[in-house]
């Protein structure tokens, strides 16, 4: 479960890579494949609190979207207090 998560931090970061060739003209879909690994780290253990950090991270990086981001790892933090 933890390679899925370390794999999609992976795929977000060539993802995020500055290519000459822009994003929708790429033959492999990094931020899909990164969305795919997370999934199935999540059915393998949906309330681990380092696969909700690697969805809070995958939704800043891949996604720029800071406010998902700050819902899973508040998510995240409510699990590691029970």
């Amino acid at each position: 479960m933890l390679a899925y998560c370390a794999l999609a931090k992976a795929y977000d970061k060539l993802y995020q890579t500055k290519d000459i060739t822009p994003v929708e003209k790429r033959d492999v879909d990094y931020r899909e494949l990164a969305e795919v690994a997370l999934e199935k780290a999540r059915r393998v253990a949906p309330d681990f609190g380092p696969v909700h950090l690697a969805l809070a991270d995958h939704f800043v990086v891949a996604h720029n979207d800071l406010e998902q981001g700050r819902l899973r790892n508040r998510s995240c933090a409510s699990d590691d207090a029970k």
